[in-house]
C-alpha cells in the first residue's frame, strides 16, 4: 500500500505488548506473509496491475456481483434477516467470500496477529505481519471532508451512527475520493467476535492504494508490525492465553475442530521440545 508507514520488528513476546498498547485508537490488519499487499478481494479479482484497468472494469463487476448476489441470497436466508442497505450487502458477500472493495479490519492488534499466524507455515523462510493504521486520524479526515464537500450536516457522534446511509445516498453515489472505514448496522457473529469492521475506497473507480495517495489520506499514521517465523509458536501459546483461538473467531463446528487439531499441535511440540531436552 503507498501510504507511508513506518516499519517495526518484533523479537519477543514482550516487545509485541508493549507495541501493541502504544496504538491506542488503532485498527489492524494481520498477513501470513509480511510481503503481501493489503488489497481488496474484488483488486485480487480483477487483477489489475494499475489504476486505469481497474476504472475500467471495477464498477461493472461489482455492480454484477452485488446483483447476483442479492437476486439468490433469499435462498439461503431469512428474509428478516437479508440486509436493507448497500454497506450490509456488501459485508455480508464479504463475509461469505464474494468479492468486494472492502478490506477486512480489527480493532484488536492481538486478533490480527491471530489471523497472521493462521495460515503460517514455518520452514518456508517467511514472516508475519500485522499492519496498523490511526483509525482515529482516518474517521475524521473522514468526516472533515464529507462536511466540508457538504455531504453531511451532522455532528461527529450522529456520523458515525449513519454511516450506512450517508454512503448510500452520497459518498458511493457520488465516487468521493475518501477511504470509507465502516461497521454495516446488521452485524453477524463472526464479525462481532473479531471485533470486525472494514475499510473501503468511497468510489468503486479508485482502489485503495490511489485512494491514500490523496491528500485528504496521503498523511495517516500507519505502522507495519514485523514478526519472524522462529516466534510463530509463542505468538500462539500467548493468544490461547487471551482466549483468542479459533472457536472464539469462528463460533461454530469448523471453529471447534480446527482449535482441537491445533491444541494437539501445541502439545506434541512441546513435548517434542521436552524430550530433545531431556536427552
Amino acid at each position: 500500500m503507498k501510504i507511508e508507514y513506518s516499519e517495526i520488528r518484533l523479537s519477543s513476546s514482550e516487545q509485541i505488548l508493549n507495541e501493541f498498547n502504544r496504538c491506542h485508537g488503532w485498527i489492524f490488519r494481520g498477513h501470513n506473509d509480511h510481503k503481501f499487499k493489503m488489497v481488496s478481494s474484488l483488486e485480487r479479482f480483477i487483477d489489475s496491475r494499475d489504476q486505469e484497468s481497474y476504472a475500467k472494469f471495477a464498477p461493472d463487476i461489482e455492480e454484477y456481483l452485488l446483483h447476483e448476489f442479492k437476486s439468490r441470497a433469499h435462498h439461503y436466508i431469512s428474509r428478516d434477516s437479508l440486509p436493507i442497505t448497500k454497506l450490509g450487502w456488501l459485508s455480508l458477500m464479504q463475509h461469505h467470500g464474494c468479492p468486494t472493495r472492502m478490506l477486512d479490519f480489527t480493532y484488536s492488534p492481538y486478533i490480527a496477529l491471530f489471523f497472521a499466524q493462521d495460515g503460517f507455515k514455518e520452514k518456508q523462510d517467511k514472516e508475519m505481519a500485522v499492519w496498523a493504521i490511526d483509525n482515529s486520524y482516518l474517521e475524521k479526515e473522514c468526516f472533515n471532508y464529507l462536511t466540508r464537500c457538504n455531504v453531511i450536516n451532522v455532528n461527529y457522534k450522529s456520523y458515525s451512527t449513519t454511516k450506512d446511509d450517508i454512503f448510500s445516498n452520497s459518498v458511493d453515489k457520488n465516487n468521493h475520493e475518501i477511504i470509507f472505514p465502516t461497521q454495516p448496522l446488521q452485524i453477524n457473529l463472526r464479525l462481532e467476535n473479531q471485533m470486525g469492521l472494514f475499510l473501503m475506497s468511497g468510489s468503486n473507480k479508485l482502489n485503495l492504494d490511489s485512494i491514500f495517495m490523496k491528500v485528504t489520506h496521503s498523511e495517516t499514521p500507519a505502522k507495519k508490525f514485523i514478526i519472524p517465523e522462529c516466534m510463530h509458536n509463542d505468538v500462539l501459546k500467548m493468544l490461547i492465553s487471551m482466549g483468542i483461538n479459533y472457536r472464539k473467531i469462528y463460533p461454530g463446528l469448523d471453529g471447534m475442530a480446527k482449535d482441537i487439531a491445533i491444541n494437539l499441535q501445541i502439545g506434541l511440540k512441546d513435548k517434542f521440545a521436552n524430550n530433545i531436552i531431556k536427552n
